[in-house]
């Protein structure tokens, strides 16, 4: 990894730092909501995300690059993302009509959570690559 490049993701990573301290200060001093606990949540990975990948750049600069093979989507996360999904679609847009949002931004939504969840699923439970007579690819090499 480039120097210039660790340095973006270390500068990710405090931005990410200060946003989980919002999320804190949010759910310490306003009553409670789910809105900060999603910002949390997302500070939290963005932060645990870019930290890995520039601390364990070292490692990874040692190791010799191999082809790996296509990646598919877990079947596990992909049911637990239908399953979020489906809560979402439950719970959160009909909160959203109540609470008065324009029915194009509550379909907005829905078409986001039915792609994702959609997507998801056809990835980890359709056939492999190999089986409909495309070829694999390897993963290109890492630009130096």
């Amino acid at each position: 990894m480039s120097g210039s490049a660790r340095q973006r993701d270390l500068f990710v990573a405090t931005l990410g730092s200060v946003l989980a301290g919002y999320g804190v200060l949010r759910l310490v001093t306003e009553p409670f909501s789910w809105f900060p606990v999603l910002w949390l949540a997302a500070a939290v990975t963005m932060v645990g995300t870019t930290l890995r990948r520039a601390l364990a750049a070292g490692t990874a600069e040692r190791r010799p690059p191999r082809p790996r093979p296509a990646r598919r989507a877990g079947r596990v996360m992909a049911v637990a993302s239908a399953l979020f999904g489906v809560v979402l679609l439950a719970v959160a847009l009909p909160r959203f009509a109540r609470d008065g949002h324009s029915p194009a931004l509550l379909a907005l939504w829905a078409t986001f959570v039915v792609a994702i969840v959609g997507f998801n699923l056809w990835t980890a439970f359709g056939r492999p690559a190999e089986e409909d007579g495309e070829k694999v690819t390897p993963a290109a090499l890492p630009p130096r």
